[in-house]
């Protein structure tokens, strides 16, 4: 079951602030090794897919034998403002499939251009 994690609010435009996870199943962490990661942003009004990352696109794998990976901080925010609903899959190398992480992100309109 994924874990639900509401992120902070951001604003049109801004550079996203990073995240960094552990990947556990039943409380022990999951080598990532060999597997794919991908989050997807969808807008929670219409389900329309607004941003994608994966692995080397806005996701890097920081310590794959250890379960961890990060949300880069490096990309913009460049969706338009809204509330987002989000989850994480993750594709073992096993070929088990896990939704590990799921909430939402509200991006708020910049007012400064």
């Amino acid at each position: 079951m994924a874990t639900t994690h509401d992120l902070r609010d951001q604003y049109t435009g801004d550079t996203f602030f990073g995240l960094v996870v552990t990947v556990q199943l039943g409380g022990v962490a999951v080598n990532l090794t060999g597997s794919t990661v991908r989050l997807d942003f969808r807008l929670r009004s219409t389900n329309a897919l607004a941003k994608q990352l994966a692995i080397g696109s806005g996701l890097t794998l920081s310590d794959p034998a250890a379960g961890v990976f990060a949300v880069d901080s490096d990309w913009t925010v460049d969706m338009d403002a809204g509330v987002y609903i989000y989850d994480c899959e993750v594709l073992l190398s096993t070929g088990r499939r896990e939704t590990i992480l799921q909430g939402t992100l509200t991006v708020l309109q910049d007012v400064t251009r």
